[in-house]
């Protein structure tokens, strides 16, 4: 905790820890891990997957219109 503190001071911004094993304190996370199980199920084995896939994730994911950016995509929101 002293270096996340030490962080915030230094950086100048606000941090927020999440306790490993509470869920609903991290929405966000929980939600984004979802989008990432879609594309690659639990008992996936990472080795096989190639960097192509990964992009084609990643491209789908950040082109998802999100409520919170007014139906804007990740990818519309840091363009605009």
């Amino acid at each position: 905790m002293a270096e996340v503190h030490d962080f915030e001071i230094d950086s100048r911004v606000k941090a927020y820890l999440a306790h490993p094993n509470s869920p609903w304190k991290r929405r966000s996370n929980e939600r984004y891990n979802r989008f990432i199980r879609e594309h690659f199920p639990k008992g996936t084995v990472f080795t096989c997957i190639t960097d192509e896939e990964v992009q084609q994730a990643q491209d789908e994911i950040n082109n998802r219109p999100r409520v919170v950016l007014n139906g804007m995509t990740p990818h519309e929101k840091l363009t605009e």
